[in-house]
């Protein structure tokens, strides 16, 4: 079973993203449904942008690709990875929006 680390709402709180120890999961508040979930490891911090398919995701796990070092901006329509962006201190906040 995952442990539950963190719950975020998009902008417009038409989702939500769960992170937990295995991933993250994403549900629709409309429909109240889980509409993604991606096994990807320990997630501590999920920001989707708006409604597209655009998600910024912090690790949690000790090992180096689960670092919460690491800020990684996912693509959920081709299940790919877009960028990643190392810091040297944990990240502790993300914000997305459609300016900058």
């Amino acid at each position: 079973m995952a442990t539950q680390c963190a719950v975020r709402f998009n902008q417009d709180a038409s989702f939500a993203c769960m992170c937990t120890s295995r991933g993250v999961s994403i549900y629709s508040l409309e429909g109240h449904r889980r509409v993604l979930s991606l096994d990807i490891g320990p997630v501590s911090l999920a920001e989707m942008l708006f409604c597209t398919s655009l998600l910024a995701l912090v690790g949690a796990g000790a090992a180096s690709s689960q670092s919460p070092r690491w800020l990684r901006l996912w693509d959920t329509a081709s299940n790919s990875l877009v960028k990643e962006l190392g810091f040297t201190t944990s990240v502790l906040a993300v914000a997305l929006n459609k300016v900058r």
